[in-house]
């Protein structure tokens, strides 16, 4: 069984997913492809889900608000007021 740890890299983990997607494609056998889909029926997806604080999600919502009202500032601006910053 492999088990990821918080040192894993997102890379790493995508290309296993499609490692096991290709064996599962492979698999002819109905009943180990039933007995896959029980241990999956039995997985909560959701449990795996990023969980927010509530400052990231009021961060969020107060993003989503300045988008709505066009207060937006160009990349090429942020990135100028960067080497400003960087350069004092």
């Amino acid at each position: 069984m492999i088990n990821f740890d918080s040192n894993i890299c997102m890379m790493e983990k995508g290309n296993f997913k499609l490692d096991l997607l290709d064996r599962l494609a492979s698999v002819e056998d109905d009943l180990v492809l039933q007995k896959i889909n029980n241990l999956l029926d039995g997985v909560d997806i959701g449990a795996s889900r990023l969980k927010l604080t509530n400052s990231q999600i009021d961060m969020l919502q107060k993003s989503e608000e300045d988008i709505k009202q066009n207060r937006l500032i160009a990349n090429e601006e942020v990135n100028n007021e960067d080497d400003v910053w960087l350069s004092e």
